[in-house]
């Protein structure tokens, strides 16, 4: 499906479209809501059911959402109202100051929304990539995101290995774990897999299916783990018992596991 909604909307970090149709799953209880036509004539589809959605049923994340988008539109506002002293200063035939100048070099501060939102945007970019830490760290990328945008301070691989990651780790398990306790996830099955890679380090990890209740196939990873003790069936149970330990919730659900 082509929509033109505008998945910037902070909306859609409560919800995920299902492909190819004109509805949208909420990440909390899978329920579907339909996008509604939109008032606008050049716009398909309107998010307002999903925020109608949220102010029903998930009170807490309605005003998340609404904090956001509040936050969204005044850096918006910032932006158009220095794209107008921008032009102002073109149009009257003025030459940018040293001032204009340094404000376009100096770096965000960290604890900013525009530079707190890039790094969410790489991270993520680098854990669905599966990508290594040290990229950052490339003289080419740094070359290729100053030329982009000067005023982004890129993390080091440290900064995103000791903290950025295990950041977003910590939140998508938190994520996880709400998923299991709820109603929605009534009976699960897992599943679990053991390999050994090229430079002789073994891995086990553990993977979680269930069905929701739109009748959809769900599927999450809940770990990946060294694994350097021999292969046997003990082995194997101690290490799945101690994945478990994590997700205690599990115990009661699980219907089938496979190997």
């Amino acid at each position: 499906m082509s929509s033109s909604s505008s998945k910037s909307s902070a909306v859609w970090d409560y919800f995920h479209q299902e492909l190819g149709t004109v509805y949208a799953i909420c990440n909390s209880c899978a329920a579907k809501a339909k996008l509604g036509k939109h008032e606008n004539a050049r716009k398909e589809w309107s998010t307002k059911p999903l925020w109608n959605h949220l102010e029903r049923l998930h009170n807490n994340s309605y005003r998340e959402a609404l904090a956001k988008r509040k936050a969204t539109e005044e850096s918006r506002k910032k932006r158009r109202l220095g794209e107008v002293e921008r032009a102002e200063i073109y149009r009257t035939g003025g030459t940018p100051t040293l001032a204009d100048y340094t404000a376009r070099k100096t770096k965000y501060l960290p604890d900013s929304e525009m530079q707190a939102g890039l790094v969410k945007l790489l991270a993520e970019w680098i854990a669905d990539g599966v990508l290594p830490y040290g990229v950052v760290d490339n003289k080419r990328f740094l070359a290729f995101i100053e030329k982009l945008n000067p005023k982004f301070g890129v993390p080091s691989s440290k900064t995103l290995r000791v903290k950025i990651i295990p950041d977003v780790f910590s939140k998508l398990k938190g994520h996880v774990q709400a998923v299991i306790e709820d109603s929605v996830c009534e009976w699960v099955s897992l599943t679990t897999d053991i390999w050994t890679s090229h430079s002789k380090d073994s891995y086990i990890s553990l993977t979680l299916h269930y069905i929701d209740k739109t009748f959809h196939q769900r599927m999450v990873v809940l770990g990946c783990f060294g694994f350097a003790t021999e292969h046997d069936a003990e082995n194997i149970y101690r290490k799945i018992e101690e994945q478990l330990e994590e997700y205690p919730s599990l115990t009661t659900k699980v219907h089938t596991f496979v190997r």
